[in-house]
């Protein structure tokens, strides 16, 4: 058994969360809400993970109290249902289970979850429908949800594979699976979800891709227990050619079971994207002749994942260069700026948001101090720049910042509205940038600079005389065009599916994503 770790944690719950999504049906227009509850996979001798949600149809929260009734008598014999939802408060009365929830301030009713336990004894194939009826803001919602016992598979792959390319290379990645359980796994289908900066470039007849979606391969042959299985040929990338050498992308590599990928509906969320033409892609096998007829799923979802660590080698690096910034202001008035960092190329200066130090580091000009900050900006105290500390908050004198994605010859500017106490002509601000692989240091300190107002100027609201800029802060973003939207397009869906490790139990918590 591969070691559990976070990633992989993040990563299993991420395929819960593809499973849930995907089950997302539409409210009729007199409903309050969308009920999603999926039909579920329980392994013999295991225990599967899953829940429902409510969706407020006209925003959230839409209504104050909830509650929700299971009726259990067709699957009572065969499976067990335990709630896992804080949130929820549950009274049973055998073979059925009632429970209530108030809505949280901040993200309204939280998700119903719960544990489906196989009973001991019973065969793989029993299938039953639980009645799952909502109610909630004046409105009743009934489904049936399929519970059906599975035989357990535990597909399993190696927890990372590192690779190494310079910028426009084309390179190939050899992936293997495991399986692991008891019994013959019959077919897999594997999931890459490849950045936008190291595309597929493959064209085999049994995998599926377009850009902004995961390369999607299905493989018919039987994985023989306690044994290992390889690609007939490497996955084919290629590395963009505008990436900055000393970077590095993270791609991930999922295998599924069958059962498990058609009870996703992950097929029907990817549309109609045609396969390759060329030769199949093969797992290079053991011949197995186990064909039993009871669905199949996955006991462990924690180790059949693998990241695909891609370092970009080479000389092709980003300058990052700090420009100058100035305003006319007068004492007691408040007035505008947009300290602005520009990238000279030749490489792409990538999101920084995974980083856990600024790039820039902006100190405000003596006598001053921010009304309105930048939404990429945080404050620095004497504790330090602090991550979790609010984006945006105004108050402090020295802001650390964080970037997304900024294009060779466009910049990136960072808009502050500054309280003027009094200028102080010998007291500029500064910005500095520290990029990973800067080639170049002499660029990367500017000053910000207060001029008295000329007379006439009412020194309120001024805007800064570099104010042009190409994107940054919450209030602009780069052009989303060209490259870029491949990119935008790509991370939606990976939220989506990849789940970001708490579809189900945190989906609606706020979270900051600058493009």
């Amino acid at each position: 058994m591969l070691k559990n770790s976070a990633r992989r944690w993040l990563a299993g719950l991420g395929v819960v969360g593809a499973i849930v999504a995907a089950s997302a049906s539409p409210a009729f227009a007199d409903e309050a809400f969308e009920l999603n509850a999926p039909n579920v996979l329980v392994p013999v001798g295991h225990t599967a993970y899953s829940g429902f949600w409510l969706d407020p149809v006209d925003g959230e929260p839409a209504f104050d109290h909830a509650t929700i009734d299971l009726d259990l008598s067709a699957v009572a014999d065969f499976v067990q249902i335990e709630p896992n939802s804080e949130q929820w408060h549950c009274t049973s009365d055998a073979p059925r289970l009632h429970c209530e929830a108030d809505a949280h301030p901040e993200w309204g009713i939280g998700d119903f979850t719960y544990f489906a336990i196989a009973k001991d004894g019973v065969e793989a194939g029993r299938s039953g429908d639980m009645t799952v009826k909502a109610t909630a803001g004046g409105s009743e919602v009934t489904k049936e949800v399929t519970l059906t016992l599975a035989e357990a598979v535990d597909l399993q792959s190696p927890e990372q594979v590192d690779l190494e390319a310079a910028p426009g290379d084309s390179f190939g990645v050899q992936l293997t699976v495991r399986n692991g359980g008891p019994s013959a796994a019959r077919g897999a289908v594997m999931m890459l979800w490849a950045d936008y900066y190291t595309a597929y470039a493959g064209n085999f007849s049994n995998c599926r891709y377009s850009e902004g979606n995961p390369v999607i391969c299905h493989f018919d042959s039987d994985l023989d227990p306690e044994k290992t299985y390889r690609l007939s040929s490497e996955l084919p990338l290629k590395l963009a050619d505008e990436v900055r050498s000393g970077t590095s992308f993270d791609n991930s590599v999922t295998w599924w079971t069958t059962d498990d990928w058609n009870a996703s509906g992950n097929d029907e969320y990817f549309g109609d994207v045609k396969p390759g033409t060329g030769e199949p892609l093969r797992l290079v096998e053991v011949e197995s002749t186990s064909r039993r007829a009871a669905p199949q799923t996955d006991i462990e979802w924690l180790n059949n994942i693998t990241n695909l660590h891609i370092s970009v080698s080479g000389n092709h690096y980003a300058d990052l260069a700090a420009e100058p910034a100035s305003a006319s202001a007068t004492a007691g008035k408040t007035v505008a700026i947009r300290p602005t960092v520009r990238n000279l190329g030749p490489a792409i200066a990538e999101a920084t948001w995974n980083l856990t130090e600024p790039v820039v580091e902006i100190v405000l000009p003596g006598g001053t101090t921010a009304v309105e900050a930048s939404g990429d900006c945080a404050p620095i105290t004497e504790k330090g720049w602090d991550i979790q500390e609010e984006w945006g908050k105004p108050g402090a004198s020295r802001y650390g910042c964080l970037t997304s994605e900024i294009a060779p010859g466009q910049t990136y500017f960072f808009d502050f509205t500054l309280q003027v106490d009094k200028i102080t002509p010998n007291a500029p601000g500064q910005l500095t940038v520290t990029f990973p692989g800067d080639p170049q240091a002499a660029n990367n300190t500017a000053e910000i600079v207060l001029k008295p107002a000329s007379t006439g100027n009412n020194g309120g609201d001024n805007g800064g005389d570099n104010g042009q800029g190409g994107g940054g802060g919450d209030g602009g973003s780069l052009p989303i065009t060209g490259s870029s939207t491949g990119l935008i397009a790509g991370i939606g869906a990976l939220l989506l599916v990849a789940g970001a490790g708490g579809y189900l139990v945190a989906r609606r918590r706020k979270t900051r994503f600058v493009a």
